[in-house]
C-alpha cells in the first residue's frame, strides 16, 4: 500500500513539474520614446515632468496621444520582419525626430526647452 502511495506522491509531483508553462521574461530596458520623453516608464518621472512643464490639460492629452502613437510605430517597426537591423534603426531614429516635432508643436517655446533640459538630464542619468 505504500509503494502504490509513493509511486502515485511521485506521479503526481512530477506531472506538476512538466504542466508548468515556462514564459520568456523580457529585459525591462529604457526604450528610444522612453529616453526622448525624458522618463524611463516609472509614473514618478512623469508627474514630474508634467508638473516641471506645468502642462495644460490639452497638451496633456496631446502628449499622450503622441506618445501612444509613438509606441504604436516603434512596435510595427520593431516587428517587420521586412526590414534589416539597419532599416529599423533609419526608421526609429525618422521616428524620434518626428516625435520630436510634433511635441515641439505641443509646447511653448519656454516649456519645449525645458523639455530638452529634462530629457538630457534624464540622459545623462541613464548611461
Amino acid at each position: 500500500m505504500r509503494k502504490i502511495i509513493y509511486t502515485l506522491l511521485l506521479l503526481i509531483s512530477t506531472h506538476s513539474a512538466f504542466c508548468q508553462v515556462k514564459r520568456e521574461v523580457q529585459p525591462t530596458i529604457p526604450t528610444d520614446s522612453s529616453i526622448v520623453a525624458g522618463n524611463t516608464g516609472s509614473k514618478a518621472d512623469r508627474a514630474e515632468m508634467v508638473k516641471a512643464l506645468n502642462l495644460t490639460d490639452g497638451q496633456k492629452k496631446a502628449f499622450r496621444e503622441v506618445n501612444q502613437s509613438l509606441k504604436t510605430d516603434r512596435s510595427a517597426i520593431q516587428t517587420d520582419t521586412n526590414l534589416s537591423e539597419a532599416e529599423k534603426k533609419q526608421k526609429i531614429n525618422q521616428l524620434r525626430v518626428s516625435y520630436l516635432e510634433k511635441i515641439k508643436g505641443i509646447l511653448s517655446p519656454e516649456q519645449f526647452e525645458k523639455f530638452k533640459q529634462m530629457r538630457n538630464n534624464k540622459q545623462g542619468e541613464n548611461l
